[in-house]
């Protein structure tokens, strides 16, 4: 999104989270369940793909299953 509607982009988003959190010892916006949820099919991607195999992701469990 270009920046003269008001958003300067995630990372400035990320980087301003992350700042206030060390400052007030608070609890990030997207903390480490969130991450996980969002890197989790990514990473199974990427063991199908360099594993040449099918893998299914278990959002609730947050893990890979056998395929």
């Amino acid at each position: 999104m270009p920046e003269e509607y008001g958003y300067n982009g995630m990372r400035k988003d990320h980087f301003a989270d992350l700042f206030r959190v060390m400052r007030e010892c608070g609890e990030t916006v997207q903390g480490p369940v969130f991450g996980l949820r969002a890197a989790g099919p990514a990473l199974a991607a990427n063991i199908s793909h360099y594993g040449e195999k099918v893998v299914a992701w278990n959002p609730q469990q947050m893990k890979i299953m056998a395929s």
